[in-house]
C-alpha cells in the first residue's frame, strides 16, 4: 500500500543528492580565501545543467556558493579571532551623539542590577519555601549563556562585568534547585532521584548550543549575536515563570518582590537598544526589525501577564486554606511576598 509513495520519495531524494554532489564537483573551488569558490555564474551553468529551478538559479546562486563555502560554515569550537575584531571594531566606532554608548551602558548597568536582585530573592525564596524559582530548563539555558558571554565573548567591559555577575549570583540558585527541586518532582519519582543529572546533562547541551551558536554566527553578525541569543531566553523564561506557577498550582518560590525586580530590569535592558535604536540606528537598527521587534515587546508583554498568574494562585491558596494564610501547600509563604 506505501511502496510506491516510498519509492518515489527515495528516487528524489536521490536524485537531489545527485544534483547537489554535480553542484559541488562542478560549481566549487574549495579554498581558503574569503570566497575562493566558482562564480555565480559557474554555478548557475553547472546548476542548469542538472534542471534545478531558474527562478532559484537566478536569486540566490550567490547565496547559495556562499552558503556552501568552508569559509562561510567553519568548523571551529571558537570564533575568538572574529570576536576581537567585532569588539575593537565597536569601541573604535564613532556614535551620531555622545550619549549613544554612555547611555546604553548605564542602562545595561541598571538592568544587571536590578536582575542580580531578583536572583538573590530568587535564592532567598527557594531556601525559605523549600522549593526553587527559575524553571530548570530556563535556569540551564540562563547560566550557561552568562558563562559564555562573560568569560568567553565579552561584549565591552559594561557588559561582561554585568554578564559574569549574573552567573556567580546564579550558582547559589543553581544550588538551590539542586537542593530543593526534588519536592516540586514527588509527582515523578525518575526525575526527583536524578534531578542533579538531569540538571547537569541540561547545562551541557544548552554550553555546547551556545557555544556552536557563537562558533557559526559571530564570523558573520559580530556583536549583534548577544541579542538574538539573550532575548530569546528572556522571553522563554518569562513564559515558563507563568507556566511553572500554574502547573504547580501555589507560589513556592515566587514572590511580588522578585516578579518587579526582574520586569525592571528587563524593562531597563529594553531600553538599552530602545536608545540604540533611536539615536544609532545605522548600527542597531537590527534591534527593530520584526524579529528584534517581536523579541523586545513580547518580553514586557509576558511580564505583565505574570502578576495575573501569580494573582490567581495565591486566590486558589487562599481557597484551600481559608483560616491558616501562613501554609500554602505545606510550605511556608512569605509574609507580604
Amino acid at each position: 500500500m506505501y511502496s510506491r509513495p516510498i519509492l518515489v520519495i527515495a528516487l528524489t531524494l536521490g536524485e537531489a543528492c545527485k544534483r547537489t554532489c554535480n553542484v559541488w564537483r562542478l560549481g566549487l573551488n574549495v579554498g581558503t580565501s574569503k570566497y575562493k569558490i566558482g562564480s555565480a555564474e559557474r554555478l548557475k551553468t553547472a546548476s542548469n545543467e542538472n534542471g534545478l529551478n531558474s527562478y532559484i538559479l537566478e536569486n540566490y546562486s550567490e547565496y547559495f556558493s556562499r552558503a556552501l563555502s568552508p569559509n562561510c560554515i567553519p568548523m571551529k569550537i571558537l570564533a575568538l579571532e572574529a570576536w576581537a575584531l567585532a569588539n575593537n571594531e565597536y569601541q573604535v566606532a564613532e556614535p551620531p551623539y555622545w550619549h549613544a554608548k554612555v547611555v546604553p551602558d548605564a542602562f545595561t548597568a541598571l538592568s544587571g542590577l536590578l536582575w542580580s536582585v531578583s536572583y538573590i530573592l530568587m535564592t532567598v525564596k527557594s531556601f525559605r519555601d523549600k522549593s526553587y524559582s527559575m524553571p530548570i530548563y530556563c535556569l540551564c539555558l540562563n547560566i550557561t549563556w552568562e558563562a559564555v558571554y562573560g568569560f568567553v565573548y565579552g561584549p565591552g567591559l559594561v557588559n561582561q562585568i554585568v554578564f559574569a555577575q549574573w552567573m556567580i549570583v546564579d550558582l547559589f540558585l543553581f544550588y538551590a534547585t539542586v537542593k530543593f527541586g526534588k519536592q516540586e518532582w514527588q509527582h515523578q519519582p525518575l526525575v526527583a532521584r536524578n534531578l542533579l543529572w538531569i540538571i547537569l546533562a541540561g547545562c551541557t547541551i544548552c554550553l555546547w548550543l551556545h557555544l556552536a551558536v557563537a562558533a557559526t554566527f559571530v564570523p558573520h553578525v559580530g556583536r549583534r549575536i548577544v541579542f538574538f541569543t539573550a532575548w530569546p531566553i528572556q522571553v522563554i523564561i518569562n513564559i515558563g515563570s507563568i507556566a511553572q506557577i500554574l502547573c504547580r498550582g501555589h507560589s513556592a518560590g515566587h514572590s511580588w518582590n522578585i516578579w518587579w525586580t526582574r520586569a525592571l530590569g528587563t524593562v531597563a535592558a529594553g531600553c538599552c537598544f530602545y536608545w540604540r535604536v533611536y539615536y544609532w540606528p545605522e548600527r542597531f537598527g537590527y534591534a527593530w526589525t520584526p524579529y528584534g521587534a517581536f523579541l523586545l515587546l513580547s518580553s514586557h508583554i509576558f511580564d505583565l501577564l505574570y502578576p495575573l498568574a501569580l494573582i490567581y494562585v495565591r486566590n486558589q491558596e487562599n481557597t484551600v486554606y481559608p483560616r491558616d494564610s501562613t501554609k500554602r501547600f505545606g510550605i511556608e509563604k512569605e509574609k507580604g511576598g
